[in-house]
């Protein structure tokens, strides 16, 4: 029962009592083997979040529930904020375990085409940098969602429901000057209204689907009908964030050169965030199709300059994943598998097939290693010309990095 108290308080507001309750759960694996991770699994997972943008864990906890799955090597890539960084990395280094600290945002990559990008291997200075764009994306994530807020209140306001975006969304927000509001936040904020009014289960079911006419998946559905459901709120946000979206705010999103120069200013990894297309048997039977596909989405993003990929195993079976990761090995570009740690329902883990995983893991230790080599000479990075001359192979600087972010870490333990 102690085990589980101090669990909760790494979900404390108070930065003290996170570190505090951390520490004594290291402590106690001296003694009690049941806090030991049963499982050590070696894999990597580059895109955690936490309640700095949206997910029910704090860095601290978000750490610890890495830890707690097989994670060695965890990156935190919250949307829009850097806030959880420096948290984030302490309560790795003190679980034993790799981190990198990174972000995500929504960007405009030409005039027709916006993209989920994540940037990580961020030395100090683009921390500083990235950290100015930021506050103005933050910005923008308030206005997109007070706009799409007023779609979802001209639907509610007929039956005498509305959301007040100060007073019921923006509390929902952990840090209101690094914190970003998400539309995940605006749904929740809907979903505890809609939750007052009738109460869980199969009433509020059948008012979204019959009355408001939302299309609902029939397995959220189902799930929104059983009023016991431990994750209801968030299978209700699943539900509204399906029928409102933020092309309801019909906003540009910022400038992906604005982030491209400052990444490749400081060596950083440019990320692309690939979503397979949702029809999984239609993925599994038409694989050259999905394999062109991909291989044309590659090259056109590496044309933009960027110099990763990030895929969802989501709608993919083994042979695919282990396809794309292929691909990207021979088109020079780094390959990060992801599972993005929003909902509690996610998982912390999952398993990288075993014909590309060492890729994969390469491919991890080297953002590590290449802010470890930034950190002692700026020129020394992973994706700067400086590098690819002293190493021309592509495989060996990127063994080369691997082994950098390796050796650090393990000397720093």
């Amino acid at each position: 029962m102690q085990n589980e108290r101090l669990i909760e308080k790494l979900n404390s507001k108070h930065f003290f009592a996170r570190k505090s309750a951390l520490k004594e759960l290291k402590k106690r694996e001296e003694y009690d083997n049941s806090l030991i991770p049963a499982q050590n699994l070696g894999e990597v997972n580059t895109s955690v979040h936490t309640y700095y943008s949206f997910s029910p864990y704090s860095p601290t906890l978000a750490a610890y529930m890495a830890y707690k799955n097989g994670i060695k090597l965890a990156g935190v890539s919250d949307y829009g904020t850097l806030k959880a960084c420096e948290e984030f990395a302490f309560a790795c280094k003190k679980l034993g375990i790799a981190s990198i600290c990174g972000f995500e945002s929504t960007l405009l990559i030409n005039k027709k085409e916006e993209a989920l990008c994540s940037f990580y291997s961020l030395n100090s200075q683009a921390l500083l940098d990235f950290k100015l764009l930021l506050n103005d994306f933050r910005e923008e994530c308030k206005l997109r969602a007070a706009k799409v807020l007023e779609k979802i209140n001209g639907k509610l306001q007929v039956y005498s429901l509305s959301v007040n975006f100060e007073k019921d969304v923006l509390k929902l927000i952990k840090n209101k000057k690094e914190g970003t509001i998400t539309l995940k936040h605006l749904y929740m904020a809907t979903g505890i209204k809609l939750q007052e009014k009738f109460g869980k289960g199969k009433e509020l079911a059948k008012f979204l689907r019959n009355t408001l006419c939302l299309d609902i998946e029939e397995g959220v559905y189902n799930l929104l009908c059983d009023a016991n459901n431990p994750f209801y709120i968030y299978d209700l946000i699943s539900a509204l964030r399906h029928n409102f979206s933020e092309k309801d705010a019909n906003l540009t999103p910022p400038l992906f050169k604005e982030y491209f120069e400052v990444a490749k200013k400081y060596g950083c990894a440019i990320v692309y965030q690939y979503n397979a297309p949702e029809n999984w048997l239609k993925n599994q039977t038409e694989v050259e199709q999905t394999l062109k596909d991909f291989a044309k989405t590659v090259n056109r993003v590496k044309g933009y300059g960027f110099n990763a990929v990030s895929i969802s195993q989501d709608n993919l079976g083994e042979h695919l994943v282990c396809e794309f990761v292929k691909h990207l090995e021979q088109k020079q570009m780094l390959a990060l598998l992801t599972q993005k740690t929003e909902y509690p329902r996610d998982h912390f883990t999952f398993s990288v097939p075993a014909p590309c995983r060492e890729y994969v893991q390469k491919c991890a230790y080297a953002l590590l290693g290449n802010l470890y080599s930034m950190q002692e000479n700026p020129e020394d990075g992973l994706f700067l010309e400086k590098s690819a001359q002293d190493c021309p192979d592509y495989n060996s600087r990127l063994a080369l990095f691997a082994q950098i972010g390796k050796t650090n870490f393990f000397s720093e333990k």
